[in-house]
């Protein structure tokens, strides 16, 4: 895993900058737990330091459409139109991914959906649901998600069913795009930042290998430490 910054806690806008190098910067986020509220949090600090052209996609889950968070001009979401959001210096934040609202999910095959000019794909996921047992009313696409955690309907949720549904072929990063940043949301105290730790523990070598960077922290706190 590159090593892009020190172990301590930081600014999670911070972070984002400081791995945000290529020009034009096409942030694709998946996972569950908290994408609407990262996009919005990392376009409004883009915005505010040098006036950079920073646009959010709306959700898969509804209608796609462009916002630009500068003018508040909204506009729908047609390959032809984001092409041409790809100018030198822009910053685009895409909400790739859909849960319902749930803190987990199975990824059926056609999605997440990533624009093939994606540079960075940020997957997210929350702690929370650890010792909770398996069961649709917090998992969006269960039976998928059991097949790709290795959980098993009505028993708890442990650290090695995430760590499988992060690296499986078929989980969180398969239709990745770009560089990898794992990102563990919701972690404001000790214990959820030791269930981050053991999960990130539990993924294979050869996936860890793959990744830019593994944080774990708080969008709404915007703290986050370096796993």
């Amino acid at each position: 895993m590159a090593d892009t910054t020190h172990s301590g806690i930081i600014h999670l806008d911070a972070y984002i900058k400081n791995i945000c190098t290529a020009k034009p910067s096409i942030v694709s986020v998946i996972g569950c737990g908290g994408k609407s509220s990262f996009v919005n949090h990392l376009a409004a600090s883009f915005d505010a330091p040098a006036g950079q052209p920073v646009i959010l996609f709306g959700s898969t889950v509804h209608t796609p459409r462009i916002i630009n968070k500068q003018s508040g001009e909204t506009s729908p979401f047609c390959p032809e139109t984001f092409s041409g959001l790809l100018s030198p210096e822009r910053v685009v934040f895409l909400e790739a991914d859909g849960s319902r609202g749930l803190p987990l999910k199975g990824w059926a095959a056609h999605e997440p959906v990533i624009p093939s000019e994606t540079t960075l794909t940020v997957g997210i996921l929350p702690v929370r649901p650890l010792g909770r047992p398996a069961h649709a009313a917090f998992i969006h696409r269960l039976p998928l998600f059991l097949e790709q955690s290795g959980a098993e309907e009505g028993k708890p949720v442990l650290p090695a069913h995430l760590a499988r549904l992060i690296a499986c072929p078929e989980g969180l990063f398969g239709k990745a795009r770009g560089s990898l940043l794992l990102f563990f949301n919701q972690i404001e105290d000790g214990a959820s930042l030791a269930a981050a730790r053991e999960i990130y523990a539990l993924l294979p070598l050869a996936f860890r290998s793959r990744l830019l960077g593994c944080i774990a922290g708080s969008i709404r706190q915007n703290r986050v430490s370096v796993l």
